[in-house]
């Protein structure tokens, strides 16, 4: 300090404390109706201001930076007038003693909510470490296409976390959690496998021929990704159970087991090594939070069609393999009808719960 728009970048991240504190003391009051239209306005305020600040006035990073510190400010102030949460901060609510589990609470949930990047990031210094910054770059395509695949986990994972919450203390829990995750991860497995063929196309047909290698560790990420995501699920009995040391402690055997691999991996089998790496890390955190998480319910996993699926992948990893567009786009087909039909009950349960929502927001702003 100080560097290149060091201020602004400054101004962001103070900025960007306070906006999720906002966002999620709105869903607290369950409002989220509020919670979803802050949402759209951040993204449709940073693509505007983006467009007008870098198209317009050639501000280049310096654009990029204010955009998201004006859209942040602004969703901030639109959702605390909205609920009128000033009226909420006051001295006389202080609790030292609350603030004190809440950090109790909380402090070994960092390691999990960074898990991914953070491993991730580790495996990238091994990369530049033992194979260069150009290798380095062709596994960033791969996982950016995983961190897609992450990000809209990480979106049902909110719901999910709350609905667990509140059946946590109902009877028949288990058969609740047992019927989501089947449910969810079925079809999420399902879509997996088209998104797959779909990184390959995206990659080899539309990216620049330098990195169109990258496609072949796609695969293996992704199940590095559903590996994870299965963790994340069984991860929220930490957080019913209020026992959030549990979860610091299995990302920590994950993140170990990662970096052990990939210092042994790497430099004989290069970005595979890294690949594999991951996918075993993300595989013992699923089974260690799985043997853990026992004491706080059990899930009734359906093996036979998780086999199943995990065949399918492995048949179509291999086809794509080949290189052909028409047989590439032949299987997306089939594999959305596919999908369609294997998941019937569970899509159909989704548009359900999607129209609700809709009918609900209706009625509340009619109200």
């Amino acid at each position: 300090y100080p560097f290149k728009n060091s201020n602004m970048i400054l101004l962001m991240a103070i900025s960007q404390v306070y906006y999720p504190i906002i966002l999620q003391t709105v869903r607290g009051l369950k409002d989220n109706i509020l919670y979803v239209k802050t949402g759209v306005i951040f993204s449709v305020l940073v693509l505007l201001l983006n467009v007008t600040l870098i198209g317009f006035f050639n501000l280049k990073l310096g654009g990029v930076i204010l955009s998201n510190v004006v859209a942040t400010i602004i969703t901030t102030i639109y959702a605390i007038g909205k609920r009128n949460l000033l009226r909420l901060l006051s001295l006389k609510y202080v609790d030292k003693q609350l603030i004190a589990k809440f950090v109790a609470f909380c402090l070994p949930l960092v390691p999990n909510s960074i898990s991914w990047w953070a491993i991730t990031g580790a495996n990238t210094y091994l990369i530049l470490l033992y194979m260069g910054v150009e290798n380095n770059a062709i596994y960033s395509i791969s996982t950016k296409f995983a961190a897609i695949i992450f990000m809209l986990q990480s979106i049902f994972n909110l719901s999910w976390t709350e609905s667990a919450i509140i059946n946590y203390a109902k009877s028949g829990k288990d058969q609740y959690y047992s019927r989501v995750f089947n449910s969810f991860y079925l079809l999420f497995y399902s879509m997996l496998i088209i998104f797959m063929v779909f990184a390959k196309i995206m990659i080899k047909w539309v990216g620049s021929a330098d990195y169109s290698v990258s496609w072949k560790y796609v695969p293996i990420l992704l199940l590095a990704i559903l590996f994870q995501s299965m963790a994340s699920f069984l991860g929220v009995g930490y957080l019913c159970s209020k026992e959030t040391k549990g979860s610091f402690y299995t990302v920590l055997i994950s993140g170990i087991t990662t970096t052990t691999f990939s210092f042994i991996l790497i430099p004989k089998f290069g970005l595979h090594g890294a690949s594999i790496s991951l996918l075993c890390g993300f595989f013992v955190l699923l089974i260690s939070r799985g043997l853990h998480t026992k004491k706080y319910f059990r899930i009734k996993y359906e093996i036979k069609k998780f086999t199943l699926l995990f065949m399918i992948y492995l048949l179509v990893w291999f086809l794509i393999s080949f290189d052909y567009m028409g047989l590439e786009i032949s299987l997306i087909i089939t594999l959305t009808v596919f999908t369609y039909f294997y998941n019937k009950r569970e899509i159909k349960g989704v548009i359900n719960q999607l129209s609700l929502l809709y009918r609900n927001a209706i009625g509340i702003n009619r109200k």
